[in-house]
């Protein structure tokens, strides 16, 4: 059986090539266990320094649907939140959502633990650029002066 997988999203949204690349890419992040407190957000792959850790879907809003056999074109560790999150793969493709102007899982650097003259150091500007290299397993660390905007604080 042939399916066609353009009859079964909306035509509007964008296409499976354009999916993957996103996810391949752009997919850097996940929640997990904090040793600073509590859950953080962690590094699932190396990011280099100038590297946007959180860029978004620049696409429609929408329900994208990849083909099971297009799957190993997405590294493994995203895959993996794909597979955690998603649990549809055994009718022959996965089907999940992306949201115009988020990330994936996380939407912005507001939900990562802040860094503040401690041990721990921030290692993402305020704007979620890298400003050094960061490993895998590394917790994303923004600082903790540049989140705090005193001004609009009650």
């Amino acid at each position: 059986m042939i399916i066609n997988y353009d009859n079964i999203i909306d035509s509007r949204l964008a296409n499976v090539d354009e999916v993957i690349y996103h996810l391949a890419n752009n997919i850097k992040t996940k929640i997990g266990v904090s040793e600073i407190d509590g859950i953080g957000v962690m590094a699932i792959r190396n990011i280099k320094k100038g590297e946007d850790v959180f860029p978004i879907w620049n696409f429609q809003s929408g329900i994208y649907v990849i083909p099971n056999e297009r799957l190993n074109e997405i590294p493994i560790e995203v895959l993996d939140l794909l597979h955690k999150y998603f649990i549809n793969s055994e009718c022959g493709y996965k089907i999940f959502r992306l949201f115009q102007g988020l990330n994936f899982l996380h939407h912005g650097t507001s939900y990562c633990n802040s860094a503040y003259k401690t041990k721990y150091t921030e290692n993402i500007s305020d704007d979620g650029i890298a400003l050094r290299d960061i490993q895998c397993g590394e917790e994303i660390l923004e600082s903790y002066n540049e989140n705090i905007n005193l001004e609009n604080s009650k």
